[in-house]
């Protein structure tokens, strides 16, 4: 009776045949699946919506949807104009402001009364006059039309009432204190909302909001001004649209590399083109078979990671299916087809249970509740499902008939190179000298004892605007957005607005009782004194303002009215036929009031004392029997929210990773002791990745996980092909030592070959001015560190412990099946 390990050789063997007897047919349904695979591919949209980045059950996210529907703030952009000469009361440069305005209000998916410039009715030229002996109050759009040129009376007056504003000399409807820059502000929906009568208000998406205010900045910047803009909008919208022709290029690169190197190690052009070729084709299945369940939509521009890892890992099997064919297969004499087949039968397991292991660490990331994330790891999970498949209907048939066609050539005997030499040279001293043993598990314990000591102090968080770039070469330092944001918080302070709502209980109404406004007043300037606000804006500033103008223009006078009745007069006044002006900070029913707070940055220091400061300071001025606070709108709450969790799931989704790629091998292995000998080179790997990372300037990042993923996952695969090839060669030799030496020195071939192609093709990205090149480091760092430790390592860890599962039913499972025979 035939032992299980011989019949499932027997049952590959017979598939590798009729794969290879059929190999025009499996080759044309591969090109079939390659062809849809690509259109489905190009059906794709690319839809990067904030508000989806941290968990959409966090508090703070779910309040910043329904903040974001009234008030915005989660989509904020700032546009700057900056006289290059003189300051900006001229008439071109007014002409600019007012034209910008405009164009930002016919501008789909705007939220029209959030704009907010010295060309709109929210900027007033305010001013207490005495005529006659009687006293007038002046309340009338600051510029209601752009001066002719060459009228300074107008200009003049333009001057005057911006100077003497405290509303417009603030940051958020602002003329700078020099003069020479002033802002447009405007908020936008990127999310379907529908209005009282249930009609959907227009809405948008980061990348439309970018290019049509790029399109503005190309229109009105010349040598008279220059316009700028900043926000979460612009950095993502570039991202998602300039910033892929950086991704495009990076992958490029990356394959160009990768076969360069697979060429020189190998010696064949078919051996530099048929892993890549595979790992193409099961990137695009895997993007393909995402559509055919979740739709055309991709949430992230973090996804365009997937294909590095997909082809790094195809890549990676295909190379041992070649090494293990021109190597071992083809020099026992056999046909062509013969050595396809044992090559097949004999490879199939191991990288079957190497690519479920690949497979669950991304399976674990996708259900990480960050839409980055979760989107990466499931268009990498069906990547790696389709590795498989490519091996079916792309590999052997297509390098079947190449072979065929005597497109390769065959060689009689493998030659010895040096690198077999050095590799059987290090296996042995690391296998048979005890030395080398103390020598080698002493570095490795001292550098995790150390990296173990740094990961213990790192913080996790994610500065939006430092994401987007390669934090290795600081490539910020030349980028135009990140400079426009830079030059426009030196005037002003920052881009990134925290939006805190004020609700009344009850019957009280917000622009009618003197309590609420001055809870609300309270909780400003608790605010302001906070380091890394810029400036708040809220209901009550504006009646201050009135209050201000009512007693003369007194500066002692900027405070809020002593009646209800004055707020009341107030808050007609200045509306002064305008209907509108505070709809940017009250809701329609008058019961709740928005607090815009302009934030400097969205590092993890000031996030977190703004949001600290802001929850204290509401829960002591807008805490009270007739007010209740509402924090949790705009960039900056859901940078918090996307920070309070990061560390988390990125420690957790890493743990879980390895969790299920060990129970997954303990299944397949039917071993709970050997899993563990595969997986700790990997989590050795992972401390000293991190650590390395960090002490180069790396932040802990939502980057991060990708290179922490891929280590749970192809980081295995080197061990696993190494398991399989020391039981073949105990069964041959039966001397433990001897097969470690052996099965090292063999599959090391391949090993070095994939490894090095992967590590030099991921460190090539080290130059891409974008986060790309910082995941393509961490990627070759993390895959660096594994292939060293499983150099030195695992030859003398293994020869020390004797995992009995090395030698367990070897002779059972190895056993010969049916004799080889040829068909040809």
């Amino acid at each position: 009776m035939e032992n299980s390990g011989a019949t499932q050789e027997k049952w590959l063997r017979e598939v590798g045949r009729f794969i290879l007897c059929h190999s025009y047919l499996f080759l044309a349904i591969g090109a079939v699946c390659l062809a849809l695979s690509i259109y489905s591919t190009l059906q794709f949209k690319l839809y990067d919506e904030p508000g989806r980045w941290a968990p959409q059950n966090d508090p703070l996210v779910k309040r910043a949807k329904v903040i974001e529907e009234r008030f915005g703030g989660a989509n904020h952009v700032v546009i700057m104009v900056t006289a290059r000469n003189g300051d900006i009361y001229n008439h071109a440069t007014l002409e600019k402001v007012k034209k910008i305005t405009a164009d930002l209000l016919s501008m789909k998916g705007v939220i029209p009364y959030t704009v907010r410039s010295i060309g709109d009715v929210t900027a007033r030229y305010m001013k207490f006059e005495n005529r006659n002996g009687e006293d007038f109050i002046v309340n009338k759009p600051l510029m209601d039309r752009v001066p002719d040129e060459g009228d300074q009376t107008a200009l003049d007056r333009i001057r005057w009432g911006a100077e003497h504003n405290p509303l417009i000399k603030g940051p958020l409807v602002s003329v700078s204190p020099d003069a020479k820059a002033t802002v447009i502000a405007a908020d936008f929906r990127t999310t379907p909302v529908k209005d009282s009568m249930g009609h959907l208000l227009p809405y948008t998406d980061p990348v439309e909001i970018y290019k049509q205010v790029n399109s503005l900045r190309e229109r009105y910047t010349d040598s008279h001004d220059l316009i700028e803009a900043g926000g979460t909008p612009i950095i993502i919208g570039w991202v998602n649209s300039e910033g892929l022709t950086y991704v495009g290029i990076a992958f490029l690169f990356f394959l160009v590399v990768m076969a360069i190197i697979l060429y020189l190690f190998l010696g064949r052009l078919a051996g530099a083109i048929m892993p890549i070729l595979v790992g193409l084709f099961a990137s695009l299945c895997g993007f393909a078979i995402y559509r055919l369940f979740f739709g055309s939509v991709l949430g992230s521009a973090a996804v365009l990671i997937a294909p590095f890892i997909v082809v790094a890992a195809g890549s990676c099997h295909a190379v041992q299916f070649l090494r293990r064919l021109f190597d071992d297969s083809t020099l026992q004499g056999v046909s062509d087809e013969d050595a396809f087949v044992d090559t097949f039968a004999m490879r199939f397991k191991p990288m079957v249970i190497s690519l479920l292991a690949d497979v669950m660490a991304f399976v674990v990331l996708s259900f990480v509740p960050f839409e980055n994330v979760s989107l990466l790891g499931r268009v990498t999970t069906f990547g790696l499902i389709s590795v498989t498949v490519a091996e079916f209907f792309i590999l052997m048939p297509g390098l079947y008939l190449v072979m065929r066609g005597r497109l390769i050539r065959r060689v009689a005997k493998q030659k010895r190179t040096k690198m077999d030499g050095i590799t059987e040279a290090i296996v042995r001293t690391m296998v048979k000298k005890r030395w080398a043993h103390v020598t080698v598990f002493g570095v490795v314990l001292v550098a995790f004892i150390w990296s173990a000591a740094v990961v213990s102090q790192l913080q996790f968080s994610q500065d939006n605007t430092y994401a987007i770039h390669n934090a290795l070469t600081r490539s910020w330092r030349n980028n135009e957005i990140y400079k426009m944001e830079m030059h426009i918080r030196e005037y002003f302070g920052g881009v990134y607005p925290l939006v805190v709502l004020a609700k009344t209980k009850g019957d009280a109404l917000v622009n009618a009782d003197l309590d609420v406004l001055q809870g609300m007043d309270r909780f400003e300037d608790d605010m302001k004194k906070v380091p890394g606000v810029a400036g708040t804006l809220g209901l009550p500033d504006f009646l201050k303002v009135m209050n201000r103008l009512m007693y003369g223009d007194k500066p002692e006078a900027l405070a809020l009215p002593s009646s209800e009745r004055g707020v009341a007069e107030y808050v007609f006044m200045y509306e002064d036929g305008e209907p509108g002006v505070f709809d940017a900070v009250v809701s329609p029913d008058h019961q709740t009031a928005a607090i815009d707070i302009l934030v400097r940055d969205t590092s993890k220091d000031t996030v977190s004392r703004v949001m600290t400061a802001a929850y204290a300071a509401a829960d002591k001025d807008l805490s009270s029997a007739k007010l209740e606070p509402i924090i949790g709108g705009g960039s900056i709450a859901i940078a918090s929210a996307f920070n309070d969790s990061i560390g988390k799931w990125l420690v957790l989704g890493t743990v879980l990773s390895m969790a299920a790629t060990f129970v997954l091998v303990v299944v397949l292995l039917r071993s709970i002791v050997m899993p563990l000998f595969l997986v700790l080179p990997l989590v050795v790997g992972i401390f000293i990745t991190m650590a390395i990372m960090h002490v180069v300037g790396v932040p802990m990042d939502s980057n991060m996980t990708t290179a922490l993923a891929i280590a749970s996952g192809v980081g295995i695969d080197s061990e696993v092909y190494l398991l399989f090839r020391f039981r073949e060669e105990y069964a041959l030799l039966g001397d433990f030592d001897e097969a470690l030496i052996q099965s090292f020195t063999k599959i090391r071939r391949a090993l070095v070959t994939s490894n090095l192609a992967l590590i030099i093709g991921c460190w090539a990205l080290i130059p891409i001015a974008l986060y790309v090149g910082t995941v393509g480091f961490g990627m070759g760092l993390i895959l660096a560190l594994c292939f060293i430790l499983g150099y030195f390592a695992t030859p003398a860890l293994w020869a020390v412990l004797r995992p009995s599962y090395l030698t367990r039913s070897t002779e059972e499972e190895m056993a010969p099946a049916e004799p080889v025979r040829s068909v040809s």
